[in-house]
């Protein structure tokens, strides 16, 4: 029926529309642990956002949870392999501390992104979390995370700001579909305020 062809033709012109940058966010999609690199289509994507990824740990900088003053254990050990050697009152540490100096500046980064790069891998060599369990029931990646939050310090980190409550057009857009019937229902040329006021009525009253 040409009805049902129109109908089934908008609705996938719909789904492209609204889904067409669905591969533009990869990082949330490796972070996921349901997807991680089986949710991207493309394999060089994929790879260079991992790398990416591998800059984004070494740059993190943990932070304390909950206002709690416990620090993570690998931050305290990278932090005390970064410290400047001591300066000795005898002549020999003198001459060699601004060299030594110079040697722990460039291992700093080095020593930070040789971790980054073992907290992504090891995350990602993790068996994929299935979408449901034994008994069919989906199961909570965010519970995941929660779980390994110590595990991986820095990539929990950066997953609260990726996976997160994604911002709606659903509640703008039934406000609009409600202006729309009202107007048409009563097909009176009502002014603007006028407008504001019967849909303000109408979608307070009967919530």
């Amino acid at each position: 029926m040409p009805e049902i062809e129109t109908m089934i033709e908008t609705l996938k012109n719909g789904l492209k529309k609204r889904f067409q940058d669905i591969q533009e966010n990869p990082l949330a999609t490796i972070l996921d642990p349901r997807f991680k690199k089986f949710g991207l289509l493309d394999e060089n994507k994929y790879k260079r956002e991992v790398k990416l990824l591998y800059n984004k740990v070494a740059n993190t900088k943990l932070v304390a949870e909950n206002n709690s003053n416990i620090i993570e254990q690998q931050e305290e050990v990278e932090n005390i392999e970064m410290e400047t050697v001591s300066i000795k009152n005898d002549l020999l540490s003198n001459l060699w501390n601004e060299f030594d100096v110079e040697v722990q500046r460039h291992l700093k980064p080095t020593n930070t992104k040789a971790s980054a790069i073992i907290e992504v891998d090891k995350y990602i060599e993790e068996p994929i979390l299935a979408r449901k369990d034994t008994k069919g029931i989906f199961q909570d990646h965010l519970l995941w995370w929660h779980q390994r939050k110590h595990i991986y310090p820095k990539l929990y980190q950066i997953m609260k700001t990726r996976l997160n409550i994604m911002a709606t057009s659903v509640p703008c857009e039934r406000i609009f579909s409600k202006a729309g019937q009202i107007v048409s229902e009563r097909r009176e040329r009502l002014k603007t305020d006028k407008i504001s006021q019967v849909i303000f009525l109408n979608y307070n009253l009967r919530r």
